[in-house]
């Protein structure tokens, strides 16, 4: 039994570094730059623009390669990521990949730079800088050719870039290891000493910022869970106990009527009926309130409570079906079985019998949904958060993830990760608890 827990703690790193590679990968993926675009809707000057992009880059470590080693054709650099405007990467690639040659290339790019610094020729560098192949090149300088007076050279760059031959070292692949100076290893190693938190927009660290959100989210999720589990675990029972009763029916109804219920609509109605004035003033409309140190323990308390109760409904009540039909199905089977009759012959009553007895081994399938919420103490819910006004981890998260704040989702995602496979490994404890008779070992041939 020990083994299996210490393997299944052991695979937790190899699972944990795959996860975060891909998210690292999958963001990499992305089509949009988001300091190029943080700058992009600027009205600075292009070589200002440039200047801060470089400089945002240094700063946030996006200047470094991304993975500790790479591959990459012989006819690009490894350097190719410091050109920090990624459309352009692609065109100059491919300019490379057609010519065979990535010094002809960047001669012919340090032209366009230097074209780029005269206001009278501007435009012909910006239209330079779209274009992507041997044909598009062709067509620009039979359209400009008088105006070859501007740049002579690299008029004369752009000819030898169409005369060159295509060379089969083009599809030869070099590797190249960047070791610890990768965006990965300042990502990685960043959530070890407190530098997981930097914010691409601001550059700032958003650790406190984080940590609260994740601390509202946490603690009203953890708080929903419980009073879910209060009232769907008694009402369970008793209709297990008279099932097709008056109880059971009206428990029945009540929960799945609120299950199909969707929680912005039910949001948004308590708003107008509670804390609107329209019909009631019971309840502030938004936010969790204001608290100072000299308030008593009972201010604050009815600060917070009058603040959180619409949204601890909103987030409460639909998981009041699904934990109460787990746990009525499952004692139902349960009370058919031969150790439950053989119990009340024994003496036990009926309800004894199932508190002793049954519900623990009913408790087996709300394990499982149980250890696989778990993730959701710190996902949130965004829609509760932004009616309400909540300071949390859904809103925190939809704000990243608006402004491509990657660090940020890295951050948020990878806990995701974590708690995913915490719950898991629990849920395999409890199952452990709840049933001996489950062997978590491999059996032996």
């Amino acid at each position: 039994m020990m083994a299996y827990f210490v393997r299944r703690l052991l695979w937790f790193i190899p699972s944990l570094v795959g996860i975060s590679v891909l998210l690292f990968f999958l963001a990499q993926a992305g089509s949009s730059d988001p300091v190029v675009s943080k700058w992009e809707k600027t009205d600075l000057n292009p070589q200002q623009k440039i200047a801060k992009i470089k400089e945002d880059k240094q700063k946030l470590g996006l200047d470094l390669p991304s993975f500790y080693f790479s591959f990459h054709r012989q006819t690009v650099p490894d350097t190719l990521h410091r050109i920090y405007n990624s459309k352009l990467q692609d065109n100059l690639t491919s300019l490379a990949y057609e010519v065979g040659s990535w010094e002809a290339v960047h001669h012919y790019y340090a032209q366009i730079k230097k074209l780029h610094r005269n206001p009278k020729a501007a435009h012909l560098a910006e239209e330079l800088l779209q274009l992507k192949s041997k044909k598009e090149l062709t067509a620009w300088l039979a359209l400009h050719e008088n105006e070859r007076s501007k740049s002579p050279e690299l008029f004369e760059r752009i000819k030898k870039l169409l005369a060159m031959e295509v060379k089969s070292a083009r599809y030869r692949l070099s590797f190249q290891w960047n070791g610890t100076a990768s965006q990965y290893h300042q990502w990685l190693s960043g959530l070890f000493f407190n530098q997981w938190d930097r914010s691409i927009l601001s550059g700032q660290k958003e650790g406190k910022r984080l940590y609260k959100a994740l601390q509202w989210t946490f603690c009203l999720s953890l708080l929903s869970m419980l009073l879910a589990l209060l009232i769907a675990i008694p009402c369970g029972i008793q209709a297990a106990l008279n099932p097709a009763s008056l109880f059971d029916r009206i428990c029945s109804t009540l929960f799945f009527g609120f299950y199909s219920i969707p929680n912005f609509w039910m949001a948004t109605l308590l708003l107008i009926l509670f804390a609107s004035g329209s019909f009631l003033n019971w309840f502030p409309l938004y936010g969790v309130g204001e608290i100072n140190a000299s308030m008593s323990l009972g201010e604050l308390l009815q600060i917070r409570l009058s603040h959180l109760a619409l949204p601890l409904f909103c987030w409460t009540y639909g998981s009041l079906a699904y934990f109460f039909r787990q746990l009525r199905s499952a004692l139902l089977i349960e009370r058919q079985e031969n150790y439950f009759i053989a119990a009340q012959a024994k003496g036990l009553s009926e309800r004894m019998a199932l508190w002793k007895h049954a519900f623990r081994n009913a408790l087996l399938p709300l394990i499982s949904i149980i250890g696989g919420a778990l993730p959701a103490l710190i996902s949130g819910s965004i829609i509760i958060e932004s009616i309400f006004n909540l300071p949390g981890l859904g809103r925190l998260s939809v704000e990243a993830f608006l402004a491509r704040d990657y660090p940020l989702i890295f951050t948020i995602v990878l806990l995701g990760a974590i708690l995913t496979l915490l719950g898991t490994f629990l849920a395999d404890l409890a199952y452990h608890w709840a049933d001996p008779r489950i062997r978590m070992q491999k059996q032996k041939a």
